[in-house]
């Protein structure tokens, strides 16, 4: 089931339009990640409603981080946050962290909400400058 609104998927789309620029972009399936900056990058994007230095790590669910090393043998892969204050992230590549059997109380209609997740410091992500392409 997707629990993602509209709301969510048009500050997405206001991310992923920061970070393309004039580059062409593509909305990828639901199962996989975000988006493609067509022939240059993968991108998955998070956005949270807190500042940047609010937790020390960010949680990404396992079966995201798979696919992310997966798609990152076909193009650059990168994890973007875009939080209150600052939009950060992070080439999969550089990815370290814990990892643990956690998440939230089961959603109905949901089979995914308890499952193992990487904890990913926040501290090894990079301020994103739009006059730099990740």
């Amino acid at each position: 089931m997707n629990f993602e609104k509209a709301e969510d998927r048009k500050r997405e789309y206001d991310v992923i339009k920061k970070i393309a620029g004039s580059n062409e972009i593509k909305k990828l399936e639901r199962s996989s990640l975000d988006y493609e900056i067509v022939g240059k990058a993968f991108i998955e994007i998070k956005c949270y409603n807190i500042n940047h230095d609010q937790y020390t790590h960010t949680m990404v669910s396992i079966q995201k981080l798979v696919k992310m090393q997966l798609m990152s043998k076909r193009l650059p892969t990168f994890l973007f946050i875009q939080f209150n204050d600052l939009l950060r992230y992070i080439n999969v590549n550089d990815i370290e962290g814990k990892l643990r059997r956690s998440g939230r109380k089961p959603r109905k209609g949901s089979t995914n909400d308890i499952e193992f997740i990487g904890y990913v410091c926040i501290k090894k992500f990079k301020t994103f400058n739009k006059n730099i392409t990740p």
